[in-house]
């Protein structure tokens, strides 16, 4: 069975550690939020940076607000991230935001 661990988004200058003590347990897949009205880190980009101090766990989204990126570019990051990944990201993506009243 695998299992993965949320991270938490809300202190960034601990997420290393947490990461590497991921890594090193019994973990499968670290994973990250993208929220737009909180001090979290951009999760594509930290997710890298994850990935670049662990060696075993995979990264991924745990939900990725899509619409609110240009898509072009989403498609790009997220393909570079895997590829440098060597193919641990799992990306979650929100396709569609609904409206407010």
């Amino acid at each position: 069975m695998n299992v993965g661990i949320g991270l938490p988004v809300g202190d960034p200058a601990i997420l290393l550690a947490w990461a590497q003590r991921a890594d090193a347990g019994p973990f499968s897949t670290l994973g990250l939020l993208d929220r737009l009205v909180h001090r979290n880190p951009e999760p594509l980009v930290a997710l890298a940076v994850l990935a670049g101090a662990t060696s075993r766990i995979r990264v991924q989204t745990e939900v990725l607000l899509a619409p609110s990126r240009d898509t072009a570019l989403l498609a790009r990051q997220a393909a570079a991230s895997d590829r440098m990944t060597g193919g641990d990201l799992d990306a979650a993506l929100i396709l569609w935001l609904i409206a407010g009243p």
